[in-house]
């Protein structure tokens, strides 16, 4: 129990979170499950691969706080198209859930398509079309 208390220490500190990647976190046996819950059934395409593996164009986990609450914050896109594919996931250290955001542009409409994952509420959907539009 001592050790779960120092690791959540350590994730909510924003240092903490400054030298950590998304593909570092889900490592974590709490967050790998949520992450292969909100994923589990979700039908990917050939192109989003990135995404599974956790890689594309991505920082360090941000720590961010919303209405109080503090989550990690992790954005990413498909390199050399990250204008038309994008994701940004919020994980919350508490409760070890994770919401996504996924937005791609679907071709050959041109149309532009957003998934959630997690099952977000109105409220978490419209945090995380937010820092959609901010990245």
């Amino acid at each position: 129990m001592r050790r779960l208390a120092i690791a959540l220490a350590l994730i909510c500190s924003p240092v903490a979170a400054k030298d950590m990647r998304f593909a570092d976190l889900v490592r974590q046996h709490q967050f790998k499950q949520s992450w292969l819950d909100i994923i589990k059934g979700r039908t990917f395409r050939k192109e989003d691969g990135w995404i599974l593996r956790h890689d594309g164009v991505r920082g360090s986990l941000e720590s961010v706080s919303v209405n109080g609450e503090q989550f990690l914050k992790d954005e990413g896109c498909q390199p050399h198209d990250c204008r038309d594919n994008s994701i940004v996931i919020l994980a919350q250290p508490k409760t070890h859930k994770i919401w996504m955001l996924h937005r791609f542009v679907a071709y050959p409409s041109r149309s532009t398509v957003q998934n959630f994952f997690g099952n977000p509420d109105g409220a978490m959907k419209a945090i995380l079309l937010n820092y959609m539009a901010k990245s």
